[in-house]
């Protein structure tokens, strides 16, 4: 097993060795904009519109992100982290709330000033709620108005960040062998299965796990290719496309959409051994950073265009896109220089 990095405080930043740098950033940002996208069919072309709506471009495009979360984060637990799960809930709260409190005002702004809503959407209460929605997004009273429409999946993330480092570290203090992590992932399906059956609420969102223990998985292939990896593929790709279809019913659609999904999950495995450097590099790292914030930021562009330009057709939809790419780019710009400094320092190494 790696030795356990020194901390932040004991040793310079490139003291603690980084892995090679993965080329999702580019990736990432394409399902972010398949996601927004998709959300806004209504402006697309009618056909192209009824195209994304059967087959819910979106919500593959989030199924995906949950699978490169699992690669992502099980590189950076078995790399940067070890022996350090402070360090690294802190990292993934920086990363996930400043971002989210940027688009909740930018969204609240634009719904003042463009968007009519319900008479208590400014309400305190209302307002107060939408700040808890990233840590508890489902519920029996949700909120009277969502400015953040999406964030149900930034709330699944943030319980797969929790629970994962919690079961990785104690993990690491007692059993380690590529049998006993494989019965800990066959265990997390069964969870997750009867999480789905289950009528209580706050554990509806572990019904995800297949995607991130398929990301997992992936990364465990790529690492170590030990045949304990490759049945775990199997197995969370067969939960997955469980999940799948009883997301889209076992119709032709879900079929479809399992086949597409599990395909762009392989996908990551083959983009984490893509080497980029120089202008390529810098180029993948900058989309990466936009597909979080066009994540948060496209519900209000949305909002705004179906109250002023809600007509179909190919310059309405494109000009949707463009303007959410802007506002990502104006509250990652706002947030990440400053952000990243602190993240660099939690880590111990800068990406």
């Amino acid at each position: 097993m790696a030795s356990v990095p020194p901390t932040v405080a004991s040793k310079p930043t490139a003291a603690i060795p980084a892995p090679s740098y993965r080329a999702f950033g580019t990736f990432r940002f394409l399902l972010a904009l398949a996601v927004a996208m998709g959300h806004t069919r209504g402006a697309a072309p009618a056909r192209l519109g009824e195209f994304f709506s059967v087959w819910e471009i979106g919500t593959i495009g989030v199924m995906v992100f949950f699978i490169l979360s699992g690669f992502i984060i099980s590189e950076a637990l078995h790399t940067f982290y070890r022996d350090r799960p402070g360090e690294f809930l802190a990292n993934r709260l920086l990363r996930l709330v400043p971002p989210y409190v940027v688009a909740l005002l930018f969204s609240v702004a634009l719904h003042l000033l463009f968007v009519p809503t319900p008479p208590d959407a400014y309400s305190v209460r209302t307002l107060a709620h939408q700040l808890l929605l990233l840590i508890f997004s489902w519920g029996p009273s949700p909120p009277s108005y969502y400015f953040v429409r999406y964030i149900w999946a930034v709330s699944v993330e943030l319980w797969f960040y929790v629970i994962y480092a919690a079961v990785f570290f104690t993990y690491l203090r007692h059993q380690k062998s590529d049998r006993g992590a494989f019965a800990l992932i066959s265990v997390a399906i069964i969870c997750a299965y009867a999480a789905r059956r289950s009528e209580i609420t706050w554990i509806f969102q572990l019904w995800m796990a297949p995607y991130f223990l398929l990301g997992i998985s992936l990364y465990w292939f790529v690492t170590k290719r030990s045949r304990e990896a490759a049945a775990s593929i199997l197995l969370c790709s067969a939960a997955t496309l469980w999940h799948v279809f009883d997301w889209y019913g076992r119709t032709h659609y879900g079929v479809g959409a399992g086949l597409v999904v599990l395909a762009l999950g392989i996908l990551v495995a083959v983009a984490s051994q893509i080497n980029l450097t120089g202008a390529a590099r810098k180029v993948d790292n900058f989309l990466g950073d936009l597909s979080y914030p066009l994540y948060l930021n496209h519900f209000a562009v949305q909002m705004v265009f179906m109250n002023f330009h809600p007509s179909q057709g190919w310059g309405s939809w494109l000009l949707f896109g463009v303007a959410a790419c802007f506002l990502a780019t104006v509250a990652n710009y706002l947030v990440e220089p400053r952000m990243r400094a602190l993240r660099n320092r939690l880590r111990g190494s800068a990406l």
